[in-house]
């Protein structure tokens, strides 16, 4: 018996929710869902890319990074969540 046979042999998505009394449906909801994440998962490597391929020196720009974490860091610990929910958005 090969890995191949043993594959072959185990049941799909649909068999398993099938014996579980469940149906497999598509929704707008997950669908939405399923886009937003693959979106989301395509902004990050474009955002890694973008510091890969960034034309400041690497010490430079993780640097900045740094300091940019490090204000935003400041920001929000600045700020307790009684006074930044009560905040007025800009």
């Amino acid at each position: 018996m090969t890995i191949e046979d043993i594959l072959t042999r185990l049941p799909s998505k649909a068999d398993l929710l099938n014996a579980a009394g469940l149906d497999n449906r598509h929704t707008f909801n997950g669908d939405l869902l399923t886009a937003i994440g693959i979106f989301g998962a395509g902004m990050m490597l474009g955002a890694g890319l973008a510091l890969l391929f960034a034309p400041k020196p690497g010490e430079e720009l993780r640097q900045e990074i740094a300091e940019k974490f490090n204000e935003v860091n400041r920001r929000f610990s600045s700020e307790g969540p009684e006074q930044s929910s009560s905040r007025p958005l800009a």
